[in-house]
C-alpha cells in the first residue's frame, strides 16, 4: 500500500526527466543483441498469431511494418528514460488463443487504457499491488498455451521422417542446454562489449533453439519442401489475386488506401 500512497495522481513522462542521455558502448551492444533476439522471437509470434486468427502467414511488407513499429517504440521508450525496450509479448498471443478475440480494435482500446494507466499513476500503482502468485499463475497458463500453439505448426511438417524428428529434438535439447551452460560459464574473451553481447544472445533459449533448427533444416537433405512444411494454402486473397480489405487482416482500411 505504500506504493499506492506515494504515487502521484497524474504524471506525464518527458524526455530528460532522469538526466541527459549517455552512451555506453557495452550497453549499446548488449541492447542491440537483445533487439536482434527479440526481433527473431517477434517474427515467430506473428506467425503463431496468424495461425490462431485463421489468417494467411504475414507477408514481408507486414513483417517490416511490425518490426519498424517495435523499433519506434524502443526509441520513444529510450527518450523518456525507460530502461526496457518494446517488443511483442508472447503471452498476449496466448490470451488471443484463449479468448478467441483477435480484433485490432480491441487491441487499440487496450493500448489506450495502458496509456491512461501510465499517465494516471494511481492506476499503475493498483496494478503493481497484484500478488505475485496471481501473476505467476497467469504467466504459467500463457506459456503453456504458447507451447501448445507453437507445436501446432508441426501439422504442416511430415513428422514421419526421422530427419524432421531429429531436427526438432536437437533444437529443443540444445536450445535448453546451451543457454544453461553459458549462464553458469559466461563468455570471457577479455572484451567487455563483445562478452556482454554474446552472453545475452547465448542465454536466450528461443533464439538459440530457433537458430539451430533453422541451420539444420536448411543444411540437412533428405526432405522435400512439402515435407518441411512449405505447402499450406494462403487465405485472404481474392480470386483476381488482389488483396481484399474485408478478408485480409493485414490490409489498411479503405480510408487509408484512398
Amino acid at each position: 500500500m505504500t506504493t499506492l500512497e506515494n504515487s502521484p495522481w497524474f504524471q506525464i513522462p518527458y524526455p530528460g526527466q532522469f538526466g541527459l542521455p549517455q552512451l555506453s558502448v557495452g550497453l549499446f551492444l548488449g541492447m542491440l543483441a537483445s533487439c536482434v533476439a527479440c526481433a527473431v522471437e517477434s517474427l515467430g509470434d506473428y506467425g503463431v498469431l496468424a495461425k490462431i486468427s485463421e489468417e494467411k502467414p504475414p507477408p514481408t511488407s507486414t513483417l517490416n511494418r511490425a518490426i519498424i513499429i517495435e523499433g519506434l517504440g524502443c526509441f520513444l521508450a529510450g527518450t523518456v528514460g525507460i530502461g526496457v525496450g518494446v517488443t511483442t509479448y508472447a503471452e498476449n498471443v496466448a490470451a488471443v488463443s484463449i479468448t478467441r478475440v483477435a480484433s485490432r480494435f480491441v487491441m487499440q482500446v487496450t493500448g489506450c487504457i495502458f496509456i491512461c494507466a501510465g499517465i494516471f499513476t494511481k492506476i499503475a500503482a493498483v496494478l503493481a499491488t497484484i500478488p505475485d502468485p496471481i501473476i505467476g499463475g497467469v504467466l504459467g497458463m500463457g506459456i503453456c498455451m504458447i507451447c501448445g500453439v507453437a507445436f501446432r505448426n508441426l501439422e504442416f511438417v511430415n513428422i514421419k521422417l526421422s530427419r524432421n524428428l531429429t531436427i526438432i529434438g536437437v533444437a529443443i535439447i540444445l536450445g535448453n542446454a546451451i543457454p544453461d551452460y553459458f549462464q553458469k560459464h559466461p563468455v570471457n574473451m577479455g572484451i567487455t562489449e563483445i562478452d556482454q553481447m554474446l552472453n545475452i544472445l547465448l542465454t536466450i533459449r528461443m533464439f538459440v533453439g530457433g537458430i539451430i533448427a533453422f541451420i539444420l533444416d536448411n543444411s540437412c537433405g533428405g526432405a522435400t519442401r512439402e515435407d518441411r512444411g512449405f505447402h499450406h494454402n494462403l487465405i485472404g486473397i481474392s480470386s483476381d489475386g488482389e488483396v481484399d480489405c474485408l478478408t485480409d487482416g493485414y490490409a489498411f482500411p479503405k480510408k487509408v488506401n484512398e
